[in-house]
């Protein structure tokens, strides 16, 4: 099965959580969210990042000293699909970017999926009403610190705003 990279970096963006001023940099080779007016690193996101060797740490300094001006964290999302292959991490932390841990996901086409949930499962849409269930939800089910709660809450709210 051959995975369509640049198909899962535009779901990656479309979950991002974003601002009326968030700014999408999308190339063949890159694709960042940069969000002046905010300093969370959910705002700001280099998604996908493909060099020519001679350019990468050239770039990384660009990135970090911008973000760094204005207060803001960044972080990096490195796959298989980044380029160079190897050494994209090292050079990301040999930069000042701690590593944030390590994540696995799968990948599904869902064009050949009818809609209809398995037995069991209902699915609903989300509300500004939701927000604090949501954020309930999450740092309950997963590891997260208790303080992370009003940004998965404001999350939703943001989500909402736009949609």
């Amino acid at each position: 099965m051959t995975i369509d990279a640049a198909a899962m970096h535009r779901v990656l963006l479309a979950s991002r959580s974003r601002r009326r001023d968030s700014e999408i940099i999308e190339r063949d080779d890159w694709l960042q969210i940069r969000t002046p007016s905010s300093s969370q690193s959910r705002h700001n996101k280099v998604l996908r990042a493909v060099f020519e060797d001679e350019s990468v740490d050239r770039v990384i300094d660009e990135v970090l000293v911008e973000h760094e001006a204005r207060g803001a964290k960044l972080s990096w999302v490195v796959d298989l699909a980044s380029q160079p292959e190897l050494g994209l991490s090292c050079r990301l932390a040999a930069a000042g970017l701690p590593v944030m841990g390590l994540g696995l996901g799968m990948a599904r086409s869902t064009s050949d999926a009818d809609g209809t949930p398995p037995d069991g499962l209902r699915v609903t849409l989300a509300t500004m009403g939701d927000a604090d269930i949501y954020a309930e939800v999450m740092v309950r089910g997963w590891p997260q610190p208790e303080a992370r709660r009003h940004i998965l809450r404001d999350g939703v709210i943001e989500a909402c705003d736009r949609a």
